[in-house]
């Protein structure tokens, strides 16, 4: 951010685990500096945990669990 340049914020393991991590990052970052967020967990399949970030539509969503921000 520092620099000015505009991020893509996504994580390429593809764990609903790592992608949540990730669109809570991008949720943190301020939209000036975010160029897009992918999520890749629709590849597996196997589900590593339930709940977490899920693609809908076209937008990358966490779900509002108690605890998390």
């Amino acid at each position: 951010m520092e620099t000015g340049i505009r991020m893509n914020i996504e994580e390429t393991g593809g764990s609903v685990i790592a992608d949540t991590a990730a669109v809570h990052l991008a949720q943190a970052t301020p939209r000036m500096f975010l160029r897009a967020t992918w999520l890749c967990n629709d590849m597996l399949t196997i589900d590593t945990a339930t709940g977490g970030a899920r693609n809908q539509g076209v937008k990358p969503l966490r779900q509002k669990l108690q605890g998390w921000v």
